[in-house]
């Protein structure tokens, strides 16, 4: 009973993640790029100085690059978490398989997340799928899987060391 009830647990943050991913990609254009422009303005506030003193043209050019940035940024750690939580996932199911067969498992599923995402974007209106975005998100995601997979040895050698 306490395994399956660590793989239903491991389980959840997965779907969660997965159901934040479609939410995102599921706004229309529109209401996409008022969140980053929302974002990147309140970024350069923030961070440049004497951003409130510079002339619109150079704000503008400013922002398109930082909501340009926020907007990669933000696929970059959507699939950074989803491939955290998959690849905690596969190794509570699969604790007898080797771990290289878990990483691959892990980053296919958050490849093929990442691609039916991207085609999913067809049918949100002012949005469309670029390969860009699944190499991003596979990044994203492959880091994740490995930073997981090395607090799972930290965590092993503790225990068996």
């Amino acid at each position: 009973m306490k395994e399956k009830s660590r793989i239903w647990i491991t389980l959840l943050p997965v779907i969660a993640v997965m159901v934040v991913i479609f939410c995102f990609s599921a706004q229309p254009a529109d209401v996409s790029s008022k969140t980053s422009d929302g974002i990147a303005e309140k970024l350069m506030e923030t961070v440049i100085p004497n951003y409130e003193k510079m002339s619109a043209e150079s704000k503008l050019n400013i922002r398109d690059f930082v909501t340009y940035a926020v907007r990669k940024l933000g696929h970059l750690f959507e699939f950074f978490a989803l491939g955290f939580f998959t690849f905690l996932h596969a190794h509570n199911i699969g604790e007898k398989r080797r771990k290289k067969t878990k990483i691959l498992w892990s980053a296919a599923f958050c490849l093929s997340y990442g691609a039916s995402d991207e085609i999913h974007q067809i049918f949100v209106p002012g949005r469309f799928p670029r390969v860009t975005d699944v190499l991003i998100d596979t990044a994203g995601a492959v880091a994740g899987i490995l930073v997981m997979s090395l607090i799972i040895s930290i965590i092993h050698r503790r225990k068996n060391g």
